[in-house]
Parts: C-alpha cells; structure tokens; sequence
C-alpha cells in the first residue's frame, strides 16, 4: 500500500475523503489492484466494525490465495534438517571405543544447529497454536521421530537421528507451558511415533507415544552409555538431558524469559512427562533434571500442581485437557511421585 499522507485528516470531512481514496496492493505483490480497493459503497457495509478497512485487510490476511503458509514454510525447514539426518559423513567409524563419545557430542552438535530455525518456530508456535495447526507439528515430530532401522547402521546411529525430534517436543512442550497451555500438551504426548526397536525385539507394538518414546531417558539408552565417556559428562546421570536444557536454554530470549524462569518451565515440562508415565501398569518413572534441583524448587513445581486439584477440583486445567483421569487419578500419580523420588534420588 502507498505511504499515508503527512498530513493527517483533522475534520470528518478530511478523513471520509482519505477513506475514499484508499489505495490498493502494489502489483509486486502478484493481485489484481480491484481484488483490495475499497469502493465508497462500501465504507457502511461493515456496522459491526468502526473500521471497514481493517475487516477488508482481515479478509485479505485470511484468504488462502494470497497469504504465506505456515505450513509451507515449516516443510523447507523441516526438509533441511531431514537432509542433515541424512549426513552419515558424521558416522564414520572410529577406530578407538574411547573416541565414541567425542564423535555422539559431535553428532549431536551438528544435529542441534540445523534444528536451531525449527525450535524457534516450535517455541513459538507451542506458545500461541491453536486446534487447526496441531497437526502440522504432529506431522513434523512424527517424521523426525519414526527413524526407520538400516542393516548398515548401529543402534546408536538410530538414537541420534531421533535428537532432532526429542528438541522439538521440548521446544513445543516449553512454549505452551510459558502460557500454561496444558491442553497443548495431552495432544504433544499422544503423537504416534514408530519405535524401531521394535523390529529387534519382534513386538506386536510397533508404535509408541511421544511421552514414552521421545524423553532422553527412554530415547537414548546407547548414546548416554557413549557420552559418559566423555570427561565433561562421566559423572553426570543424565547427560543427554543436561544437553538438551543447554541446548534449548539458547531459545530464552524466543519465548521472552530469564534463564531461572527458562530452567522452571524445563523442570515443570519433566515433571509432567514423569507424571504422564506413572500410569496404574506398574510403569518406572521418567527421571529428569528435576531430580538435581533442590527440594524447595522441585516442592514449588509440585505445588503448582497440587494447588489446581485441590482447588480447581474437577476444573483443574491438569483434569479438563486428560493429563490426569480425574482428581484421584491426580493424586495417585502425585503420590507416586513422592515415593519414586524418595527411592531413587541417591541414584541421580
């Protein structure tokens, strides 16, 4: 559109001929002039608005004809990252076992840069995204997640090709809770991923939700054997984990946060991963970082939590988007929780 005039309308007569004389799209932009013009006729037609020029621009924003994709844009990023999955340059064998977990954190590395565009979408988007995009972020997770096995290929080669996708559920997972979008995050945990070990093992269940198959406890059995090796992590239990936080921990100034407030919504997001896995099957608990923090920082996590079942009751955000079956269920997961922590923090 051209510039506004300098001098702005001062009386009603002014501004009714400014209104008039609006302009149309530049040509550059591939419209026809006559697809925005605004007709005279046309300034009364809008009596829900006190801007008719506004509810046209809206119309324009929504028309499929014209507007960028979020979609489009994501598969070219999303392709770009698939191309450096591809990469098994980063693979060559190594002739010294001791120098595997210098070429894992290489890998690593490498993956995690040609992630960085597509984690800050995702933060951003797992923040503000609404019904009708969930299935474009589920295509993506789903495509970096479902690593399919290769005879040429060892076991921990697979786990570092599903990294990208472990970044990218973080990222979203992160984005909603800095709004407290709870409801995101029963749909981010049931997206469907192919799990390859369950060609070596011969299971029936070939497919496994991204809470179980994407948190790097579960994720990267091989690879953390690997980079304990290395001096920075040999004393650290849950290497990948601290690798993901600091990779991700780049991304505060995307969801506009202090890195204390960007190490809460981490530990709040594992903690609910925990609680996800503490089903009635008798299933061990996910650890994360919130096993490190000190007890007042993990009793404030959990409070936030206790506080909204009590409260809230049935109307608890954890309840209303099927985190937790019902209270009870809340309560038990909660419970269980406790008596996890208690038996297994010496170990972390």
């Amino acid at each position: 559109m051209k510039n506004p005039p300098n001098d702005l309308p001062n009386t009603e007569e002014d501004k009714s001929l400014d209104m008039k004389n609006l302009v149309t799209l530049d040509s550059d932009m591939g419209t026809d002039s006559s697809d925005f013009r605004i007709e005279p006729d046309e300034l009364n037609d809008s009596p829900t608005s006190e801007n008719p020029i506004i509810e046209r621009l809206k119309l324009y924003l929504s028309d499929k004809k014209y507007r960028i994709k979020l979609g489009d844009q994501m598969d070219d990023v999303l392709k770009d990252v698939q191309h450096s999955l591809q990469n098994h340059d980063i693979f060559a064998e190594q002739n010294s076992f001791n120098r595997l977990g210098e070429s894992s954190l290489s890998c690593i590395k490498h993956y995690a840069t040609n992630c960085e565009t597509l984690i800050a979408m995702a933060m951003v988007s797992g923040s503000w995204m609404e019904e009708n995009c969930y299935s474009m972020w589920s295509r993506v997770i789903k495509e970096l997640g479902s690593v399919r096995s290769k005879s040429e290929i060892f076991l921990h080669h697979l786990e570092l090709q599903r990294f990208p996708a472990t970044l990218i559920f973080y990222a979203l997972g992160m984005g909603a809770l800095k709004f407290d979008r709870i409801d995101y995050l029963k749909h981010l945990f049931g997206i469907s991923i192919y799990d390859f070990r369950a060609e070596s093992t011969g299971s029936h269940f070939h497919h496994l939700s991204a809470a179980e198959i994407l948190p790097p406890y579960n994720s990267f059995t091989e690879v953390i054997s690997q980079i304990k090796l290395h001096d920075d992590f040999k004393d650290k239990r849950l290497p990948m984990n601290h690798i993901i936080f600091d990779t991700l921990k780049s991304n505060c100034e995307v969801l506009n946060i202090s890195e204390g407030q960007f190490s809460h919504i981490f530990n709040r997001f594992e903690v609910l991963i925990a609680l996800n896995s503490l089903s009635n099957d008798g299933s061990t608990m996910i650890p994360g970082l919130f096993y490190v923090e000190t007890d007042y920082d993990r009793a404030t996590l959990l409070s936030e939590i206790h506080y909204s079942i009590h409260m809230c009751r049935d109307k608890s955000p954890y309840v209303t988007s099927g985190i937790f079956d019902s209270i009870g269920d809340g309560i038990q997961r909660l419970d269980k929780f406790h008596h996890e922590m208690k038996k297994n923090r010496r170990i972390y």
